[in-house]
Order: C-alpha cells, then sequence, then structure tokens
C-alpha cells in the first residue's frame, strides 16, 4: 500500500487512532494504520517496520498508554532513527517519560484534551504542511461526513469501531405480546405496569449490547463517563445526550439510528417471539443476566459479561438502564400497535434498571423515568433502527 502517514497508537487509543485515519484520508492523505493495513498471512513485526520505512510522516496518539507501551516506542524510535518527521498527538495530560522527552522534546506538539476531536482538522492542517501539500478544510473539498464518496463512514473502509456497533444489530422478528404486569402475576409490579394489554410489534432492529465509551468516544470526542472503561457502557448520559450522539452518529454512517420505543425495549428484553416469560432478560435468577445493587460491587461492568436472553441480548437489566424515545404515560387496556407513547409529558422513559437498582427495578416490566436532561452513573442507553 502506497502511503504517506503511519498510525502509531496503543491499542486501548484504537477508537482515537481510527478517528485520526478517518479525517487524515478525508483530506486525501493516504494512512497506515494497523491492523487494516497488515497484509493476511505478513508477519506483523515486518509489517509495522516497513509502514513506518515507507511513510513520510508519524502521527503519535499520545496517552497514559502510549508512555506506557514498549510497542509505541519502538515505533517512536525506529521513525526517528528513520529522520521521519514526528507529530505527537496528546490526548491527554500525562508526562512524557525520559525515552519519549528524548525523542520528542523538540518536536512541536500538538495538545488535544480535553476533547481531540475538535482538533482533528488543526491536525490535518499540520500534517499537510509536514507534506508540503496544499491544504483545503473539508467543505472546500466537499468531503464532509455528509457526502457520498470514497471516504465516508458508510461505504469503504469504515472505522472498526463503527463497523462493529453495525454488525452488533440483532434483528427482531415483530409480533404480538402482552406488554406490562399485575399484582397476581408478580407480587414486585408497580401501579404503573397496569394494566396488562396487547400490543403488536413490527420487525426492527436493536443493538446487541448498550453503547460503550469507547463508541460514545469516537463520535463524541470526550467521555462523561463515571466509571471509566472501553468496554463498559457509557454512562452519566442524559436523553437528551442521546440524541445528539445519535444525529452525530447517523451524519456519520448515514444510517437513521434512534432509541428503541418502550414497547419495543421490553418486547427485546422479553425475548421476542422466543420469549420463555422470564422476569429478567434471559432468566427468572437475576444473577445470571445482570449487574445490580447486589452483585455489582458499586460499579458498572463490560458489557456483555453476564449471560444474554433469548434474542442474543445482554444487559437488558442492570448495569445500566436504557433510556427509551418515549415521554411517559399511563397504560390503556387498548390493543396498540407500535405505540410509541404521549405527544408529549414531563418525564422520558428508561428500562432496565442498573447497577444501583434493587433486583425488582430490573425486571424487564418495571418503568423507570426521569427529565430529559437528568444524567448520573446509572443512566446509558442502547442503539436501534428500522427494519
Amino acid at each position: 500500500m502506497n502511503h504517506e502517514v503511519f498510525i502509531s497508537y496503543s491499542s486501548k487509543d484504537k477508537a482515537v487512532a481510527d478517528a485520526v485515519c478517518h479525517v487524515l484520508e478525508q483530506h486525501n492523505m493516504q494512512c497506515w494504520i494497523a491492523p487494516r493495513d497488515v497484509q493476511p498471512g505478513a508477519r506483523y513485526a515486518a509489517e509495522i517496520v516497513n509502514g513506518i520505512k515507507n511513510c513520510k510522516v508519524m502521527v503519535l496518539v499520545y496517552s497514559k498508554e502510549s508512555n506506557q507501551s514498549d510497542h509505541v516506542a519502538n515505533e517512536v524510535d525506529r521513525a526517528f532513527n528513520g529522520g521521519k518527521a514526528i507529530i505527537p498527538f496528546l490526548v491527554d495530560d500525562t508526562p512524557m517519560n525520559d525515552e519519549f522527552d528524548y525523542y520528542l522534546s523538540r518536536m512541536h506538539w500538538l495538545v488535544a484534551y480535553p476533547h481531540y476531536a475538535d482538533q482533528l482538522e488543526h491536525l490535518a492542517h499540520a500534517v499537510a504542511n509536514v507534506l508540503g501539500i496544499e491544504f483545503k478544510s473539508l467543505s472546500e473539498i466537499g468531503q464532509g461526513s455528509h457526502n457520498s464518496n470514497n471516504h465516508t463512514l458508510h461505504q469503504d473502509n469504515p472505522p472498526s469501531i463503527l463497523q462493529n456497533l453495525a454488525n452488533n444489530m440483532v434483528y427482531v422478528e415483530g409480533g404480538s405480546f402482552h406488554m406490562g404486569n399485575n399484582i397476581s402475576r408478580d407480587c414486585d409490579a408497580f401501579e404503573d405496569e397496569m394494566p396488562i394489554h396487547e400490543v403488536n410489534t413490527s420487525s426492527f432492529y436493536i443493538c446487541k449490547y448498550e453503547v460503550t465509551q469507547d463508541e460514545w468516544l469516537f463520535v463524541m470526542g470526550n467521555n462523561p463517563s463515571l466509571f471509566g472503561g472501553s468496554k463498559r457502557p457509557v454512562d452519566n448520559i442524559s436523553w437528551d445526550d442521546c440524541q445528539l450522539f445519535i444525529k452525530k452518529l447517523n451524519e456519520l454512517t448515514g444510517k437513521q439510528f434512534r432509541l428503541p420505543t418502550e414497547a419495543e425495549w421490553e418486547y427485546a428484553a422479553r425475548g421476542g417471539k422466543r420469549s420463555h416469560g422470564f422476569k429478567y432478560a434471559g432468566s427468572n435468577r437475576i444473577q445470571d443476566v445482570a449487574w445490580f445493587e447486589g452483585n455489582s460491587d458499586g460499579q458498572t461492568h463490560e458489557v456483555g459479561s453476564k449471560m444474554p436472553n433469548e434474542l442474543g441480548l445482554y444487559d437488558m437489566s442492570g448495569n445500566v438502564f436504557e433510556w427509551c424515545q418515549d415521554w411517559y404515560g399511563n397504560y390503556s387496556v387498548e390493543i396498540r400497535n407500535n405505540p410509541s407513547g404521549p405527544s408529549s409529558g414531563d418525564f422520558l422513559v428508561n428500562r432496565g434498571g442498573s447497577w444501583n437498582n434493587l433486583a425488582s427495578n430490573c425486571r424487564v416490566t418495571d418503568r423507570l423515568y426521569d427529565t430529559s436532561t437528568y444524567h448520573d452513573s446509572c443512566s446509558g442507553f442502547r442503539l436501534a433502527h428500522n427494519k
């Protein structure tokens, strides 16, 4: 592969590196990035060496993790001794260790924290200057994320983080179910779960996992979570925050992601047409399927680390509660077709309970609600889209 830029990064910073690669290639600068450009069957180390040898510029995603990475240090050493230009892209305020300070003390550092996404265009400009090519903004070259061309995320080479998200959407065949609960069925049922009523849902897709912190970071350029971890669900998210994320994600991908309706959420949590009628999403034993007040050790956990439900969906009980699209309102006895809640209200629905909730709040029929601006360490979300 012909390329001008080698992107060096720690594996924990892959979301940032993917964003860097995407923006540079939007500006028609060819990048080499692992593992995308490692040829099948080739020796990984040899491919890295060739990638650095044949580049003109190394962009170093510099963070606490890369500061401690021997692999990154070896890549910087090889680039330095090969006379390559190195542009450190600092995504946090970690002081450089002595080894990196030796290599980089005379380099121009591009400070990109706390919101690295705000500095990606600046980085592209800096790389263009080093390469000696004319720099044009995305609007000038017509490569904004809303346009259709070879570099848009939803066509040729989408970053793996978004590709994985798309691959994790689970098809839910439509059908009829009895939504809600009552005391005669479940002594834990609350009044707002009544009356039980028939609902017909069309087919749709819903994500296997709650939105993770690496996904949020890639799209938004920040991480508001109080419990850090790339594969943990993003937390501390309001309903309004969800809408902004979805808007940006749809611009990046050209798709129509959204929050599930409350009816879709409950139908999917119950297991859809495969439902076994469990109390929680996938089991009558909450310990099997949920991180909740009784086992969470006071924190969130990586998505998918408990058993899934009948549809292969994880964490629909516990971990973080999940915002739905609907305004909160009372149920009625009438048969409903694809209900979407009241037309307005004071509160939005969230479902599933969290790491800090009792087992009763993690049942598939339990209803929670908050204002559109409310957020805390228990609040997250899951994506859906139409068939």
